[in-house]
């Protein structure tokens, strides 16, 4: 089980009717679980660094979302937009259509004017959409955004028609060939999967799960120390009642009992012994009176021969 699951989660609130109150019941809850970031769409980045400001957590926002149909300027604008409000990460959704056709170029170009427009401390991770792309799809897009200095390669937008897979993740870390990330996103809802998608070598999990799968371990732990309280009182309610009804002293009493018992029994094994001794004793005197009574009875007879 990782420990530090909180530190690897991206805390997310994408969807369209996201409200003032919504956000900021996010950013509370990424404070007190200490999440890597929160996940906030371009118009919620300056009110959420205002809310995270003097801690750790990171303000994330897309550029592109969900679609990734923009132009490339727009996508450079939204960017810079972001920073300048305050975003310390951005996740940017390729022109996925461009790949498929084979437009290699047009990708690498894209990402690179993106990453251009940023400053040198922000990071830039970038949404490939996997549930559109085959294997070798996956392979392609994972060299392009390493080669134009991408951060990240994110798997999902989680509005595609699925999201993340372990052999998503597989795949993508098989084509690394650096130091680049790898962010897990879309369809992330239970610890389990979290954790197996960390173990095929996600470095990032994007979900709006977050919550509650950090409080499946405190859950898990609950219930492991009510289970362990329980059998503690049980043993100390069996003890107490040991006491109460006076077993500890009958205990000791047939304990001493045996103790006499036993040695009584000692005493008894001796006289045993000793009258055993005796009737060998008396056993070898007959045997002996026996044998005076016969020489006597030969010597008789020897004489009344004569």
């Amino acid at each position: 089980m990782i420990e530090n699951l909180n530190k690897y989660i991206d805390h997310t609130l994408l969807k369209a009717n996201a409200t003032k109150s919504e956000i900021k019941n996010l950013c509370e809850q990424a404070k007190e679980y200490n999440f890597f970031s929160v996940c906030v769409n371009p118009v919620n980045v300056k009110f959420a660094k205002e809310l995270l400001e003097q801690t750790q957590v990171k303000v994330c926002t897309v550029v592109g979302f969900p679609l990734g149909q923009n132009e490339m300027t727009t996508k450079m604008f939204e960017a810079q937009m972001a920073v300048e409000n305050g975003a310390d990460e951005i996740d940017m959704v390729i022109n996925v259509a461009k790949l498929i056709d084979g437009d290699y170029d047009y990708v690498e170009q894209e990402i690179k004017s993106v990453h251009s427009v940023l400053n040198e401390n922000t990071t830039l991770k970038v949404i490939i959409e996997t549930c559109y792309l085959n294997t070798n799809e996956i392979v392609k897009a994972t060299e392009i955004c390493e080669k134009a200095g991408a951060n990240f390669v994110k798997t999902s937008t989680g509005f595609g028609t699925r999201g993340v897979s372990i052999e998503d993740v597989k795949t993508i870390k098989s084509a690394i060939k650096g130091n680049i990330g790898i962010k897990a996103s879309g369809g992330i809802k239970t610890r389990e999967f979290a954790e197996s998608l960390i173990e095929a070598g996600a470095t990032r999990i994007g979900t709006s799960s977050g919550v509650a799968i950090v409080n499946e371990k405190k859950e898990l732990d609950m219930c492991l120390f009510k289970r362990k309280k329980k059998a503690k009182t049980s043993y100390q309610d069996w003890h107490n009642n040991i006491n109460n009804f006076g077993f500890n002293e009958k205990y000791n009493s047939l304990s001493g009992s045996f103790q006499n018992a036993s040695a009584n029994g000692e005493s008894l094994q001796e006289n045993n012994d000793k009258i055993v001794k005796n009737d060998s004793n008396n056993v070898n005197n007959d045997n002996n009176i026996s044998k005076n009574v016969n020489d006597n009875d030969k010597n008789e007879q020897f004489t009344d021969k004569k």
